[in-house]
């Protein structure tokens, strides 16, 4: 199609590509396309909000089932639970794919710390491990420790295959 605008060198080069390389503004097809590169930088925040949703879920259903999963969930723990889930979906919705790869990162590794550290750190045939807090004591045991664990891995795994926002 002819567009006076345009340079002779820039239809040229656009008539020499082919077909499929051609980048069509109003495409239908390109909207369903995503390139590796997107999905790289999609993947933190799909992984903010997965995980953003689970910690809502586990937070508001500890209340009801303080024994849910073998952990040891009390008011204070679910509080965690709700604040970090929180957290997670505003990266995951609102954040950059630069800001959620960063927060998972983060996030990977505190999770992964605590799970470590309460394993090795913990007392007892339940490696509990007792954090004081403003409210009851926050108490963490083997069943904590490995879900934490899985955690700090899977934000982990966001956050360094999350990719780069250029």
């Amino acid at each position: 199609m002819y567009n006076p605008r345009r340079s002779r060198k820039a239809n040229l080069a656009t008539r020499l590509r082919p077909p499929c390389l051609v980048k069509k503004a109003n495409d239908p097809l390109r909207a369903l396309t995503v390139s590796p590169e997107e999905k790289e930088k999609a993947m933190a925040k799909t992984v903010c909000k997965l995980l953003g949703i689970v910690f809502i879920i586990v937070g508001v259903a500890g209340f009801v089932a303080p024994k849910l999963l073998g952990a040891h969930l009390n008011p204070a723990h679910n509080a965690v639970h709700l604040v970090s889930g929180a957290i997670a979906l505003y990266f995951g919705f609102a954040g950059s794919a630069r800001a959620a790869r960063g927060f998972c990162i983060l996030f990977g590794l505190v999770y992964l710390l605590l799970g470590v550290c309460g394993w090795f750190l913990g007392a007892g045939p339940e490696h509990m491990l007792n954090i004081p807090t403003a409210s009851p004591m926050l108490m963490l045991g083997k069943m904590d420790h490995i879900i934490n664990i899985l955690l700090g891995v899977i934000f982990l795994a966001g956050g360094v295959l999350g990719g780069r926002e250029s």
